[in-house]
């Protein structure tokens, strides 16, 4: 649980450009009870926006679940743009 102190800070950071407040105000977002599942999805979507790799995860899995197959596609070419994929010994590795 945040502070309401805290989540105005989380906020007003995440609008500023603070890639990690984006990203912990969508996970708080998606774990509140009194909440749908969409109130994370703005943080998320503007985390991806901004490039952050675990949200561009997150955007490309949720596009695939509602499936939005050009949707899904338009993520998963900001992961490999944004070389999120894992390498292992210089390989990438895309299946992730």
């Amino acid at each position: 649980m945040l502070k309401l102190s805290e989540y105005r800070d989380l906020i007003a950071r995440a609008r500023k450009g603070d890639n990690d407040a984006a990203v912990k105000l969508a996970q708080f977002e998606d774990t509140r009870d009194d909440r749908t599942a969409e109130g994370g999805r703005r943080w998320w979507l503007l985390a991806a926006e901004r490039g952050e790799c675990q949200a561009l995860r997150t955007m490309r899995d949720d596009e695939s679940r509602r499936g939005r197959r050009a949707a899904a596609a338009k993520w998963r070419t900001r992961i490999r743009w944004n070389s999120c994929a894992p390498s292992v010994q210089g390989e990438r590795w895309l299946g992730f």
